[in-house]
């Protein structure tokens, strides 16, 4: 038995000699099995007279087992237990579905009070995550244990909250339409792109695109991760692919060409819920770090879409050939695409067919080929959306751009990334030092 595991020192085993000493003596005269939780599970926990013992049946894992006798001499077994029996997991989850159900069916979220409904349902995530600690304290559990309850409430309420924000947002994304529709066709050359980085993303696309069917902030931000990670990787195949074989050097992608190759991939992917996107996982989550690779995969995107919505572009749009501004990659051609670079069939699915493999039934479709339709299904509602509603091809913001240069290979003038009034900040540094943001980081031009 390990130390941590001594009986001597176990404080549940010690309250059975001492306080509960009548009903061990009982158990052991009468042979009884005696379950003794392990010590690092009883950490903050009352041992009392409601501890001991339990109502319902449950299934733990043995740690390890003791022989040991009575006063007659027989013997019964002290079994070391993972954690306790009693029933205060399972009544604090029936709670926690009764305030999601309440929340559900007789809360009412009011235009402009958004916030409060917020409110209510971090109260409820708390209350059940103080209520499930009280059973267990290990110290690397409790943020697993409150990331999941908030993807648990937050995804059983996800529709009555999401239709809520998009209303709140519904400005930011009439705006976001106008600038998609204004960018259709833009490269990632003309908006400044160092020329090496500028190569297709259709990886990246078919991923984000999955970002509006997804319920939970963790599930949306995974999503915004996997969407960097698929730029980075494309990018990094494609300088391989053209690299000179003279120099073992690959140019290095810094976060401002990132924040700009997101502009492509956000107006192919058809975001036009991104506003919205951005406030649910800022409001709807308030245990996962803002300094992990998932807070910054959220700053960058944050800085992308600060970028589009602020910037006029309606220069690039008006020398732009009519080839050029339809020039996006169509859905088929995504989905060949993700099949080789993103959506990989889950483990134990198929691959490939081999000589000796068995097919599968006609017209039955795995769960890659569900992601796959289901994506389709969503860049065409949104291509749907976008085309809906007429819009100017005149940015909102007038005329601001710059005239081309002559003799100039990468066209028109884009704005900078960050408003001139950020200009005295570039002393400090590259991407990390112009514009904060709640998370603590900043983002800016590179000097």
């Amino acid at each position: 038995m390990a130390d941590g595991d001594d009986l001597d020192f176990n404080p549940f085993f010690q309250a059975l000699q001492t306080t509960f000493k009548q009903q061990y003596s009982l158990a052991r005269h009468k042979c009884h099995m005696v379950c003794v939780p392990a010590t690092d599970t009883l950490q903050g926990r009352a041992i009392n007279q409601r501890f001991v013992g339990f109502d319902e049946q449950a299934e733990v894992r043995i740690l390890s087992e003791e022989l040991a006798y009575n006063e007659d001499y027989k013997p019964y077994k002290i079994l070391v237990i993972e954690r306790p029996l009693d029933g205060i997991t399972q009544a604090a989850l029936v709670r926690l579905d009764r305030n999601i159900t309440e929340f559900q069916n007789n809360y009412m979220i009011v235009t402009g009070y958004l916030d409060h409904a917020v409110q209510k349902l971090q109260g409820i995530c708390q209350q059940a995550t103080e209520d499930i600690l009280k059973l267990c304290k290990r110290e690397r559990q409790i943020d697993i244990i409150a990331q999941a309850v908030e993807s648990y409430v937050v995804g059983s309420v996800h529709t009555k909250m999401w239709q809520a924000v998009c209303q709140q947002c519904k400005k930011e994304e009439s705006l976001l339409q106008k600038k998609l529709e204004e960018l259709r066709g833009v490269t990632g050359e003309q908006l400044g792109v160092k020329q090496a980085f500028c190569c297709p993303l259709p990886g990246a696309v078919v991923e984000l695109a999955t970002l509006d069917g997804l319920k939970t902030p963790l599930e949306k931000l995974s999503c915004l991760k996997r969407t960097l990670d698929s730029v980075n990787e494309e990018v990094n195949s494609h300088l391989r692919e053209n690299q000179d074989p003279t120099s073992d050097d690959l140019p290095c992608l810094v976060s401002d060409d990132l924040i700009l190759l997101l502009v492509p991939v956000l107006v192919q992917a058809r975001c036009l819920h991104l506003p919205s996107n951005i406030f649910y996982i800022e409001n709807l989550q308030w245990s996962l770090s803002s300094k992990d690779d998932l807070g910054f995969s959220l700053v960058t995107f944050q800085a992308s879409m600060e970028y589009m919505m602020s910037a006029d572009f309606s220069h690039l749009r008006a020398t732009m050939s009519p080839t050029q501004k339809n020039n996006e990659i169509s859905i088929p051609e995504l989905m060949q695409a993700a099949q080789h670079m993103t959506l990989q069939p889950s483990p134990g699915e198929r691959v490939g067919r081999g000589a000796g493999a068995e097919a599968d039934p006609p017209g039955k479709m795995t769960s890659f080929d569900k992601r796959l339709e289901s994506i389709t299904r969503m860049m065409e509602r949104s291509s749907q959306e976008l085309a809906a509603a007429p819009m100017p091809l005149k940015s909102i913001t007038g005329e601001t751009g710059d005239q081309q240069r002559q003799g100039g290979s990468r066209g028109e003038q884009v704005p900078d990334v960050i408003p001139v009034r950020k200009a005295d900040n570039s002393g400090l540094g590259d991407f990390l030092s112009s514009l904060q943001d709640d998370f603590g980081y900043s983002y800016g031009k590179q000097t």
